[in-house]
């Protein structure tokens, strides 16, 4: 297995050698906490199951990335292109997506609790089954969005918290 740093040198250099060296170890787990992923061109690129915790992509191009069941937790998105990314099942807990392009991506039980997604753009965005418990949803575009079954208790929206009854927060 290559190291982190190889791993993330390839990534950086040629994304379908590096989607090919994950199909051929079976999609294996890889560690990329931490790693400086800002304004790379990842279109495509295979992250799924990827420990990706902490790691930036400010700017960064992710169109069509698939981040199935990835961990984001606390990755800075901030700005980043995921139109037509799936990240089903990813946790996104305290990530910062603020003015992300989320158009038409898949986050189907993704976890977002905490998240920031202000002004970020989730037109056409599946959120079905989406934890936004506690983000920050203010200027976010969700128009055409799926929001079946999403959960939005004491998440921010227009700058006011809202919290359900049940959940021992101020309405």
């Amino acid at each position: 297995m290559k190291s982190k740093d190889d791993l993330i040198a390839l990534l950086l250099e040629d994304v379908q050698a590096f989607n090919q060296y994950r199909k051929e170890r079976n999609n294996e787990d890889i560690d990329l906490s931490n790693a400086d992923l800002s304004y790379a061109n990842l279109s495509g690129a295979y992250l799924s199951y990827a420990n990706l915790i902490d790691a930036d992509f400010i700017d960064a191009d992710l169109t069509k990335a698939v981040l199935r069941w990835a961990n984001l937790t606390e990755a800075n998105l901030h700005g980043a292109n995921l139109r037509y990314a799936n990240l089903s099942n990813a946790n996104l807990t305290r990530a910062d997506l603020h003015r992300a392009n989320l158009t038409d991506a898949n986050l189907t039980d993704a976890n977002l609790i905490d998240a920031d997604l202000s002004c970020a753009n989730l037109t056409k965005a599946n959120l079905t089954e989406a934890n936004l418990h506690g983000a920050n949803l203010i200027g976010v575009d969700l128009t055409g969005a799926d929001l079946t079954g999403a959960e939005f208790s004491c998440a921010n929206l227009d700058g006011d918290k809202f919290c359900s009854d049940n959940d021992g927060g101020e309405q």
